[in-house]
């Protein structure tokens, strides 16, 4: 007799809605991580492939940070507001202006898929 174990999948048939819920909420917070901190050379380099692409107007990829989670957006940098300290990029996949403040970033690299 062949026994399979479904994990936690099989209790949740017995539980609650709202604790159903509970528990992905909860795997969703254990998922999260720490920003990572940036020093000055990874600083210098963004800078220096920021200003290559902003005068080649070559895509690049960014990632970042945002609440817990690192995500990645790819586009070119329409403007760089100092005032508010965010990058303006006009996104690779459907030409929307995505606002990304410039401490969330993690690394910038040149877009290789252009």
């Amino acid at each position: 007799m062949d026994i399979k174990d479904r994990g936690t999948i099989k209790w949740t048939a017995m539980m609650l809605p709202e604790h159903v819920e509970l528990l992905k909420q909860l795997e969703h917070e254990q998922q999260k991580v720490k920003k990572p901190e940036l020093d000055e050379q990874a600083w210098q380099e963004i800078e220096e492939k920021v200003c290559e692409a902003m005068a080649d107007h070559h895509p690049l990829l960014f990632i970042y940070w945002m609440n817990g989670f690192i995500h990645k957006v790819s586009g070119r940098i329409h403007h760089l507001n100092q005032q508010e300290r965010k990058f303006h990029i006009v996104t690779r996949k459907d030409e929307d202006t995505f606002y990304l403040p410039f401490d969330s970033i993690v690394y910038i690299n040149r877009d290789s898929d252009e």
